[in-house]
């Protein structure tokens, strides 16, 4: 699994977007400080978990 974090941001969406040419969608998770705003990667089949740096525990459960 290849996980991006930021992925709402300019670069990680750009990321993941790549990715999403190269590998199956199930292949790859994204964090994001709140899923919501993740709807369309999560409707592609990507693995969306809420992340956020200033709460690491919220990192835990990411992959």
């Amino acid at each position: 699994m290849i996980v991006v974090t930021g992925a709402n941001g300019k670069l990680g969406r750009k990321v993941v977007e790549e990715l999403l040419k190269r590998v199956p969608a199930g292949d790859i998770g994204v964090s994001v400080r709140d899923e919501n705003t993740a709807q369309d990667l999560k409707e592609r089949g990507v693995r969306v978990r809420q992340g956020n740096f200033d709460d690491s525990e919220s990192l835990l459960h990411v992959g």
